[in-house]
């Protein structure tokens, strides 16, 4: 059997990883978990700790990732989990892992935000997801709020403070947090990590009041939301 051995960043440390059903790819959106075929990743929100509810229908529109290699994974969080068929699937941190049946090819992300409880399976620490709204996928925070980008940000430097940033929160990350292109940090006045994609700095807007809401799109025509288009 051919066996594999890489090294991923995850969590601050470096983790040998030696499930060959698994790996890591870049992807438009980031470094996500992928299957050997470099297929994207994905988890289920309705899942249980380590238990999957997607079978039936459901599991030939979203195949389990199941474990054929009998080895000890060292990917933290990773373990295999039986699912109600007897066989036996990967899981990360308690959530179940998928591949979703309408990606084409390696990169391909469009399972993200399926019904807004399809997330991808991320390698890193960006805390980002995408949300579906009746226009399209945008891009959302881990609580499924809305991310706005500033025209008045010049070369990925923020220019809303004061005032501005108490109407439009800066999305905050840790210094050490670890985030892959196209998401990446730069230092706010205070010293804080603002949270950047595509060298655009990332805000929220304090009008939107539930997950999805983009009230704060083309205010002042200078406040954006961003598509996620791929």
């Amino acid at each position: 059997m051919n066996k594999f051995i890489w090294s991923v960043m995850l969590a601050g440390t470096t983790c040998a990883v030696q499930a060959a059903d698994i790996a890591v790819h870049d992807t438009s959106l980031g470094k996500v978990y992928t299957d050997k075929e470099s297929m994207t990743l994905y988890t289920f929100d309705k899942d249980g700790n380590g238990m999957s509810v997607c079978d039936a229908e459901c599991s030939k529109n979203w195949p389990p990732l199941r474990v054929t290699e009998k080895m000890s994974p060292a990917i933290d969080g990773l373990e295999a989990i039986k699912r109600a068929d007897g066989t036996q699937q990967w899981a990360l941190n308690g959530k179940p892992l998928y591949r979703w049946a309408k990606d084409m090819k390696p990169g391909d992300t469009t399972g993200a935000g399926v019904k807004n409880v399809w997330q991808l399976a991320r390698a890193d620490e960006t805390p980002v997801r995408l949300y579906s709204t009746k226009t399209g996928r945008i891009l959302v925070n881990a609580e499924n709020m809305t991310l706005y980008t500033f025209d008045k940000d010049q070369n990925g430097i923020p220019a809303c403070y004061d005032d501005c940033a108490e109407k439009w929160p800066p999305v905050i990350v840790g210094a050490s947090a670890k985030l892959t292109p196209p998401f990446s940090s730069t230092a706010r006045r205070d010293g804080q990590r603002q949270l950047r994609y595509n060298n655009m700095p990332l805000y929220l807007w304090k009008q939107d009041r539930a997950p999805g809401d983009t009230t704060g799109d083309n205010v002042k025509n200078v406040w954006h939301i961003i598509s996620i288009t791929q």
